[in-house]
């Protein structure tokens, strides 16, 4: 793995050289220039320097200036050429000094044995792996819906792997519990967390799973607030609360005074691999405890030749790996997800022992190693990974744009798992041996090491830095709303910063530093969620910053000094605006932009920003567009031949869907919001071959009857309606809907129709296509 570290610096240094070369070669050609230059003027100096002292009084005033003016530019000239010199200089020294390292230290390694390169092993477990055997789910079903009337813990405890949130979520997830309880959420605890941070997460979930409306200034309420709020939400509710991963025992002393006890059979479950945790419970709650043990040997070998050997004859291990099959099961110490993990690996391996050493691929391993750097049970949007793992130039070019390779790296299979908690250890081990991170995430570990790429603060415990102006740090992550971000921001801004990645998203920080401009080599900058109100003129000298994030911040206007940023190929933003009262949008709004926003070449993503003509842009997303919008949008959206993703947000305005639509050939995904359209839209969307999913919500279109341009969309593989009548949901069901036909080729169909008066009388229904299920 030590390969892994050294392909960072070759990648970065690759790089730079290929880009400065021309205009290293660049510099001597204009040193060689004002040479010739100086040269030429060289003699007319001399002679013009002899007629003033002969004759002063005559001479004349301008070719005086003009001399001075000349002898000042040839001091800078000379200034610049010793300054020059002197980087050489550095420069040079330090190159000599790093290759006698490298020459001694290779001289070391041909002094001993050839050192053994240990390989990662499988590092994710599929999300949807449902894991059943001799789990007791029908004992905590029965716990979960009968009992007493009084509100009652349930506590599942073990070691880590055994499988206790994998037994918690099947039973939390299924349609019997679910159907029981009028509202339920599932909270991570693990080691680090904030009682305020969980109270918002848990509202949320509320206010999400009943289409409530979320409190307003949710996230300025203190801890005594935000319980009130919980108790009175709860207060005439039977409720179900998840609490995975619970490690102090003075957890339940947070927590009760947020949970009533309402007499309504509500449930609390716990996961803990701390036995006492479950007997704290005990001061306040009806507690009921399941001891989660390892899997007897019989049924833990039955499952890891079921997982590890399902695709041979008869389920049975070929008979050369016998040997190497108990040594792996014998490390796995009957622990199902343990198990289930190495099971899931071991058939993509070579059968010799070579093909463990191959794998995964180089340009894969920092990658995965970088989902270290997020705390653990963190859950990041693939979109935001991405794009961090481009600017830290993880992802090669091959010709396609950075995203497209990089949504290869995170597979479809990548995409829908989650780093297990044990194997999350693994990859935190690993980049702490390479140097490639430094966690701060316990109050132990306030300081940097002397040489490290990456800082992962968990501010949360109050533990951020006071200062570390540690000039080989590429990225920041700070996570958690704790601490007190700004005097540590201000120690790492300095001139002589290398930060390529500033991700700061959900912090507390207040503003953003006036010297940010200082980090030239900022690739990617995300503040979103955070307190800021304006962004610092200095702005503008990120001139290598590729994507900016600041939705939901108080920014309600961005500085013409982001038109100068030439290298910007993402940019998001909207605001938070309370003043103007809920609407269906929630209190986000669109940002300002000056004039000039066609000076940003590099532009291919743009949301929720006033926009000008970009051609170029590859996602496009519009709040508040009104009628009088129209004429500009269509003038624009028309020339934006490579667009792929639409999404407009229109307030009841647009009434007909504009003609130019079916001129977005490379269209993949278009939703369309509030919009009141009088015509059928799909009409004007049947001649995009590309098209994969469409959504109409809020008033978007109301359809009685499908329209037959659905079935000219070959390639759509998702429909989602709604706000759609009666009528036409009866009109598409498999059963006997008369328009099921135009449908039945797209797999899946979302409806969401009204049943009543109020914003949360409403049905959800799924429809999966009967020609893709067979």
């Amino acid at each position: 793995m030590a390969e892994t570290a050294v392909s960072f610096s070759l990648e970065e240094v690759f790089q730079i050289l290929k880009k400065e070369t021309n205009l290293l070669r660049g510099i001597h050609k204009d040193f060689s220039d004002i040479r010739d230059e100086l040269e030429s003027i060289q003699t007319f100096l001399k002679d013009a320097d002899r007629r003033a002292a002969a004759d002063e009084a005559n001479t004349n005033d301008g070719i005086r200036t003009w001399v001075k003016q000349v002898r000042e530019a040839s001091f800078r000239i000379e200034d610049v050429v010793y300054e020059y010199l002197r980087v050489i200089h550095v420069i040079a020294t330090e190159i000599r000094d790093i290759k006698l390292s490298l020459s001694l230290i290779k001289e070391r390694s041909e002094r001993h044995s050839r050192w053994h390169d240990p390989r990662m092993s499988s590092l994710f477990i599929k999300e949807t792996e449902i894991l059943v055997l001799e789990l007791p789910i029908d004992e905590l079903v029965g716990w979960l819906l009968k009992g007493t009337e009084e509100h009652t813990v349930i506590s599942v405890v073990g070691m880590g792997g055994l499988g206790k949130t994998t037994l918690a979520k099947h039973v939390f997830y299924s349609e019997i519990v679910k159907s029981h309880f009028h509202c339920r959420a599932c909270i991570k605890v693990s080691q680090s967390y904030t009682m305020r941070g969980l109270l918002i997460d848990m509202i949320k979930q509320f206010c999400r799973e009943t289409n409530d409306r979320l409190p307003q200034m949710l996230q300025e309420m203190d801890e005594k607030s935000l319980i009130s709020k919980v108790r009175q939400y709860l207060k005439q509710k039977r409720y179900l609360i998840f609490f995975d991963d619970v490690w102090h025992e003075d957890f339940c002393d947070q927590v009760e005074f947020a949970m009533p006890n309402n007499n309504k059979s509500s449930r609390i479950i716990v996961t803990t691999r701390v036995r006492h945790v479950a007997e704290f419970f005990k001061k306040s709650f009806l507690v009921h405890v399941h001891n989660l043990q390892p899997l007897l040997p019989d049924k833990a070998w039955e499952l890891f030749c079921k997982k590890a050997f399902r695709f041979e004859p008869d389920g049975h291990f070929p008979g050369e790996l016998e040997g190497i099959s108990n040594e792996i099961f014998r490390k796995c110490k009957g622990l199902p997800m343990e198990i289930v993990a190495i099971g899931d690996l071991l058939p993509t391996k070579s059968k010799t022992a070579k093909g463990n050493y191959d794998d995964p691929p180089s340009y894969l391993k920092p990658c995965i190693l970088y989902f270290g750097v997020y705390p653990e049970d963190y859950s990041i949007h693939h979109n935001r990974l991405t794009r961090q793992w481009i600017a830290e130039r993880f992802v090669q070019y091959d010709g396609r744009t950075s995203e497209n390779v990089a949504d290869e790296y995170l597979s479809e299979e990548v995409r829908s798992c989650q780093v297990h908690d044990l194997l999350h250890e693994v990859i935190i081990a690993k980049a702490k041996d390479l140097n490639l991170c430094h966690f701060v995430h316990g109050r132990d570990e306030s300081g940097t090491s002397r040489i490290t790429r990456r800082l992962s603060i968990d501010t949360s415990s109050n533990n951020v830095p006071k200062s570390s102006n540690n000039t080989h740090i590429r990225a920041i992550h700070a996570f958690g709303k704790g601490g007190l971000l700004e005097p540590f921001m201000m120690g790492q801004l300095s001139s002589k910063s290398r930060l390529k990645v500033l991700e700061l998203e959900g912090t507390s920080l207040n503003y953003a530093p006036s010297n940010l401009g200082n980090l030239f080599h900022l690739r990617y900058l995300n503040l979103r969620s955070t307190k800021i109100r304006v962004l610092p003129t200095s702005v503008d000298k990120l001139q290598n910053l590729e994507t900016l994030d600041i939705r939901d911040t108080f920014v309600h206007e961005l500085l013409s000094e982001i038109n100068k940023l030439k290298k910007l190929r993402h940019l998001f933003a909207f605001y938070r605006n309370y003043q103007a009262g809920f609407s269906v949008l929630g209190f986000t709004t669109g940002v300002l932009m000056k004039k000039g926003i066609k000076n940003l070449t590099s532009l291919e993503n743009l949301t929720h920003v006033e926009m000008s003509m970009l051609k170029q842009l590859r996602k496009l997303g519009l709040r508040c567009v009104r009628r009088e919008h129209g004429n500009a949008i269509c003038a624009s959206v028309v020339e934006m031949t490579h667009l792929e993703s639409l999404n407009i947000t229109a307030i009841a305005r647009l009434e007909k869907m504009p003609s130019w639509i079916s001129k977005l050939d490379y269209l993949i995904y278009m939703r369309l919001g509030v919009s009141n359209l009088k015509d059928d839209p799909l009409r004007w969307l049947e001649n995009l071959p590309n098209l994969l999913k469409l959504s109409l919500w809020d008033n978007a279109y109301h359809l009685k009857k499908v329209s037959s341009g659905i079935k000219a969309l070959e390639n759509l593989k998702v429909l989602d309606f709604i706000s759609m009548p009666t009528e036409f949901v009866e009109s598409i069901v498999p059963e006997n809907g008369p328009d099921y036909q135009i449908i039945n080729h797209v797999p899946l169909v979302f409806v969401r129709h009204w049943i009543g008066p109020k914003v949360s009388d409403y049905k959800v229904r799924s429809i999966h296509s009967s020609s893709k299920d067979s």
